[in-house]
């Protein structure tokens, strides 16, 4: 059974919770397997949103009538397909990394694609570090072994 994988960076931390798991695959230009990774309904959720920040901004923009359609079309387009998600540079070049976010029902064995997002590889290394990747991770470790 799977467990939440997202790391607390305050304490080091793993959550393994298995409550309302979101499955988190990240693909890269570099590598030709993707790396999985499990959230939970909040941590998975809270990512998921950081993420998906600024294009609900200019949803609730066109919303509300602040902007056209023309501008609000090309606008979505450079952030899905041109934008990092998190910090809004354009890609270029570089390697990138695409983030698919995919909702889980345990009990009815059903999988689905919620949203995928393209972050440049610095941004992506930061998501990563989430997952422990890039972090060190300690289990039972005592104090005996820190003072050596």
């Amino acid at each position: 059974m799977a467990k939440c994988e997202f790391v607390d960076l305050s304490t080091n931390i793993v959550c393994g919770s298995s409550n309302q798991l979101t499955k988190i695959v990240f693909n890269s230009t570099l590598t030709k397997n993707p790396m999985v990774f499990y959230a939970c309904g909040i941590h998975g959720d809270l990512r998921f949103n950081a993420l998906s920040f600024s294009e609900k901004l200019l949803q609730d923009q066109r919303n509300s009538n602040a902007i056209d359609w023309e501008s609000y079309k090309e606008t979505m387009k450079n952030i899905r397909w041109k934008n990092c998600r998190k910090c809004n540079r354009e890609i270029g070049d570089v390697a990138t990394y695409c983030i698919e976010y995919f909702w889980m029902r345990e009990k009815q064995n059903k999988i689905g694609l919620r949203r995928s997002f393209i972050l440049d590889n610095e941004c992506a290394k930061s998501e990563l570090r989430l997952y422990g990747i890039g972090n060190e991770i300690r289990k039972d470790q005592t104090l005996d072994s820190m003072i050596k």
